[in-house]
């Protein structure tokens, strides 16, 4: 069984990091002109014993300059320039990175593919990720339903977003999912929500009514459907995968971020469980827009240290 990772991006990679603290116990976004060339040869030397095959699939920039060809090795680092104005299909979305990252997974998975790879990690250029654990659940992933893909984590309070971070999954699958998404028309200009609908309706056959999609009753009908999919044919992968995560140089705040809240429902097996945890965040959530947030926050602390203390556990 051959494994494969996938690297997209842009070599330079300006725009925002994650959120930081700032002074008065603030927090926000800042601007950054990152370049990925020495986060990308720190993720191929880790990278090199963990995986059979690495693709390097990003956008052709003059400022690459000789990059690529230092870092290619014939057979194990293929290296694959692509040009920007590919990514603008049909001229769906103008300024958007949605179908960048989509038609360059796809190419690093076509290219794995006819090498004989069978499953894949996809990650970004300017992120950085423990990559031992992540080849492990690639290795993992064939215990798995064949028409799965693992991602980040599943947002309890919007269960119809998907986060792009990393994938996992079949090789085959994964191409033909990119292909899918790049012909298929577009049903939400939310870069998230797109991901989460197109990608069920490819695993699953699922269906969604645009035009009553952003109502809150049919949206809340359309949760009961939406759990079985994450349940089904999508799944989130190690919550440890987020403990140790950079995204354009900077070290992610997982609580900052407000990742906390997601980690409980990380190896959730039924239906059922996602579901009530579901209906428990909408509840909290309801009650913390009232006087007493003091009260839902101590109330949300408590049930992720439980949570996160069953999990250690259950590592151990």
């Amino acid at each position: 069984m051959k494994t494969g990772l996938i690297i997209q991006g842009p070599i330079h990679s300006p725009g925002f990091g994650p959120y930081e603290f700032i002074s008065g116990g603030k927090f926000e976004k800042s601007w950054i002109d990152y370049d990925s060339k020495e986060n990308i040869k720190s993720i191929l030397v880790k990278s090199l014993n963990l995986f059979d095959v690495i693709a390097l699939v990003t956008w052709r920039d003059p400022r690459n300059g000789d990059f690529l060809e230092e870092i290619r090795i014939p057979g194990k680092i293929l290296v694959f320039e692509v040009d920007e104005d590919t990514f603008l299909i049909n001229k769906r979305i103008e300024g958007t990175h949605k179908y960048h990252q989509i038609y360059s997974t796809h190419i690093g998975a076509q290219k794995l593919k006819t090498l004989g790879v069978h499953f894949i990690a996809k990650i970004r250029t300017d992120q950085s990720i423990d990559l031992i654990l992540l080849s492990k659940l690639v290795k993992d992933h064939s215990r798995r339903n064949p028409r799965s893909v693992g991602v980040p984590y599943m947002n309890l309070f919007e269960i119809d977003r998907l986060t792009d971070f990393y994938f996992v999954g079949d090789c085959q699958l994964i191409e033909n999912l990119c292909e899918y998404f790049l012909a298929s028309p577009e049903l939400f200009k939310d870069t998230h929500k797109d991901y989460f609908y197109k990608f069920s309706h490819f695993l699953n056959g699922r269906v969604c009514d645009v035009q009553n999609a952003n109502q809150r009753l049919f949206r809340f009908h359309q949760m009961i459907k939406n759990v079985a999919d994450w349940t089904q044919v999508l799944y989130p992968l190690d919550p440890r995968l987020l403990e140790d995560f950079y995204w354009r140089g900077r070290k992610v705040n997982i609580k900052l971020n407000g990742w906390v809240r997601y980690f409980f429902v990380f190896h959730a097996t039924s239906s059922s469980q996602v579901f009530l945890k579901t209906i428990s965040n909408w509840v909290q959530t309801s009650l913390a827009r009232s006087a007493r947030r003091p009260f839902i926050k101590v109330l949300s602390f408590f049930s992720y240290r439980k949570h996160r203390i069953a999990h250690l556990k259950n590592e151990s």
